[in-house]
């Protein structure tokens, strides 16, 4: 099979099934703990495997260069939904696209390295932050159930939007499919279909602590792939970062609440 194809493939089984997941998590549970999850390393731990199965690892390591600076314009993104959803839910949505497109541009055309990519993660989540930093991140759901057939709707939905996004980077050419190769591919699927299925209110709660998550747990397993993958190999290299994804998931997250 095409490797394209197969990552694809892939792509739309693995990133379905987790934001299925999530989403039904946080019906359940609430957004805190489900948004924590959600944020863990899915599709980004697939990419990363993919590229060094297929161009080795030290080109997997290189493709982490722009991840952190990347989560920032994720962490912007999400936080435009949540301020001008308060407005109107499609506006909301426009508006965050297009923040996230020119920040996604701007890094495409600045090509950071690793150093200025970490710094420029550091101002953006500070910022996105500091924007919604009085909105709730912790939300019971409303009661509801749920067939098999939406369920499995929803999967068919979200994974749809994320081979959208792949396929764009794909065939965009060299500038639009570079940007579009940060697409925020795991975001935008869950906030439709939190707002959809539980409201405005539930889905910036389950969407601010999916933010928080992801952007520290990604960065930490970017960090990790960079200092252990070379050194330990693929596998053990791989679940050393997925550790530290966790460590940090653990520190900033359960350890706070605990000591309260």
């Amino acid at each position: 099979m095409d490797p394209f194809i197969l990552k694809i493939v892939l792509l739309f089984i693995i990133g379905s099934a987790w934001i299925t997941f999530t989403t039904l998590l946080a019906e359940k549970r609430g957004t805190r703990i489900a948004g924590i999850i959600a944020g863990l390393p899915s599709a980004i731990l697939l990419t990363v495997l993919f590229i060094a199965l297929n161009q080795g690892l030290d080109t997997a390591i290189k493709s982490t260069t722009t991840i952190p600076i990347s989560m920032g314009a994720s962490a912007m993104f999400v936080s435009v939904y949540i301020l001008v959803s308060r407005k109107d839910f499609l506006l909301s949505l426009i508006l965050a696209l297009l923040c996230w497109f020119i920040i996604a541009a701007a890094i495409y055309f600045i090509n950071p390295n690793f150093i200025f990519s970490i710094l420029g993660w550091m101002i953006l989540l500070g910022a996105a932050y500091f924007l919604i930093k009085s909105s709730s991140d912790s939300q019971m759901p409303k009661k509801a159930s749920y067939s098999l057939s939406q369920i499995f709707l929803r999967a068919i939905f979200s994974g749809s939007l994320i081979v959208f996004a792949v396929l764009i980077a794909k065939i965009g050419g060299p500038t639009l499919g570079g940007i579009f190769a940060a697409f925020p591919m795991m975001t935008l699927p869950s906030i439709i279909i939190t707002y959809l299925a539980q409201g405005r209110t539930f889905s910036t709660a389950f969407m601010k602590s999916m933010m928080l998550s992801s952007s520290l747990n990604v960065v930490a397993f970017v960090i990790g792939i960079r200092y252990f993958l070379m050194p330990f190999g693929l596998f053990f290299g791989t679940i050393l970062s997925l550790f530290l994804s966790l460590l940090v998931t653990w520190i900033f997250f359960f350890i706070p609440k605990n000591s309260q």
